[in-house]
């Protein structure tokens, strides 16, 4: 399935600290987000990188969804247009 081309805010500050093997906690622009499970693997992935597709599947997941939702509403992420 296509995925949603996510795109990071260049002026936000992405990092996280592993809490457990399967949760950790994400900092951005000095927010903190507890995540567990496909979030957890999902936040990693957005602190490794600029842009990243938001896959159909992890689209589907509430919390995913919520952590997107509340990202760009604090402008640290946004949907990138298609052309």
């Amino acid at each position: 399935g296509q995925g949603a081309p996510l795109c990071r805010n260049p002026a936000s500050r992405f990092s996280f600290v592993r809490q457990t093997p399967h949760s950790v906690a994400l900092f951005v622009d000095g927010e903190c987000f507890e995540c567990g499970g496909e979030t957890a693997a999902f936040t990693e992935t957005l602190c490794s990188q600029d842009h990243l597709i938001v896959q159909t599947e992890l689209a589907k997941s509430e919390d995913v969804t919520s952590i997107i939702a509340q990202l760009i509403n604090q402008g640290s992420v946004a949907f990138e247009d298609e052309g």
